[in-house]
């Protein structure tokens, strides 16, 4: 299980990810890409 912090509307949230929550993150991401949505980048 991995904990990142975030924060929302100002307060700093805790999400806990498990093996299950990481892999449909993975599956809408993946989704979208292939929808043509995609991330611009700019460093």
């Amino acid at each position: 299980m991995s904990i990142s912090v975030v924060e929302v509307s100002g307060e700093k949230v805790k999400a806990m990810w498990d093996k299950r929550l990481i892999e449909i993150f993975y599956d809408i991401c993946i989704k979208e890409i292939l929808k043509g949505n995609r991330l611009e980048w700019k460093a």
